[in-house]
């Protein structure tokens, strides 16, 4: 069963608290059981309202489930941030044990001191530690944070692997995937397509795939990157957002990847690229 707790932002027109908490329930492609929990969030009105507003979104949460006859065993978030601390309240409320596996970039930058206190009690807390790679932990031990963490690698889909049916492009086509983000380090990918546009003598291609994501409205940011280049071989195609079978699509009909990362843990993108059969490119960094 998969629970996502999404915030509603409550506007200055509509101050029902109550009725924003909600539980919506999906099902994934995969068949699983997906509970969207929405509660009401306004920073103004301080933590500690926002705080209750939480809880109850866990006993909404704790309610429908025994309604429904499910009755967790235990928990496991994706991260500290914010998974490990969804789950060390819920854990905590409801004395139901929990674990942690890291998968995400580990970094307090930017994050409230009190959320950062709240995440290192959350994994004080935990049962079990887990991390994707060993470079995950030197993270956190570089953040002063020692835990006995095992190594468990990571997975990647079923969609993933090398389809004889799509053919390569007749262009050379380059690729790559992830968020605009400085840590992502795209001007070294583009810095590069530079000196090799200036050597092509036939048109290629450069896919960039899910520069809009992690929920950012970062489109402006994208589009003046690009303005700093002016590539007369190589044409930019950027696609915000692919499904999971489109993307084995693209990385089965080009020729190289292309991954520029500062740190990493383990990267999905680069075992997926791996598992479509696809040369991989990549600055040395953490789980590559």
């Amino acid at each position: 069963i998969l629970v996502v707790f999404k915030p509603q932002i409550l506007s200055k027109k509509y101050f029902n608290y109550y009725n924003r908490t909600q539980i919506i329930e999906k099902k994934s492609k995969d068949n699983l059981i997906v509970f969207e929990v929405y509660y009401a969030r306004k920073e103004i009105l301080g933590r500690k309202l926002n705080d209750y507003f939480e809880q109850l979104a866990l006993e909404k949460l704790q309610n429908h489930l025994v309604n429904r006859e499910i009755l967790p065993v235990f928990i496991h978030a994706h991260s500290i941030f914010d998974a490990g601390i969804w789950a060390y309240k819920y854990s905590s409320t409801f004395n139901i044990p929990f674990i942690i596996t890291e998968h995400q970039q580990l970094s307090f930058l930017n994050i409230p001191k009190y959320k950062s206190q709240l995440a290192i009690r959350s994994l004080k807390a935990a049962t079990i530690y887990l991390a994707v790679s060993n470079d995950k932990i030197r993270q956190f031990a570089a953040n002063g944070l020692f835990f006995d963490f095992k190594n468990i690698g990571n997975l990647i889909s079923k969609n993933f692997y090398i389809n004889p049916i799509i053919s390569k492009s007749e262009k050379l086509r380059f690729i790559t995937i992830g968020a605009l983000s400085p840590i992502k380090d795209f001007r070294t990918i583009f810095k590069a397509l530079e000196i090799v546009d200036k050597q092509l003598t036939q048109k290629a291609e450069f896919i960039w795939i899910g520069q809009t994501s992690w929920g950012k409205k970062n489109d402006e940011s994208v589009q003046e990157l690009l303005s700093n280049y002016n590539f007369t071989n190589i044409d930019i195609i950027l696609e915000p957002i692919l499904n999971r079978d489109q993307i084995a699509t693209y990385l089965n009909s080009a020729h190289l990847f292309l991954f520029s990362s500062l740190s990493e843990g383990m990267p999905v993108s680069v075992l997926e690229a791996l598992a479509c059969g696809l040369a991989v490119f990549t600055s040395n960094c953490g789980g590559v």
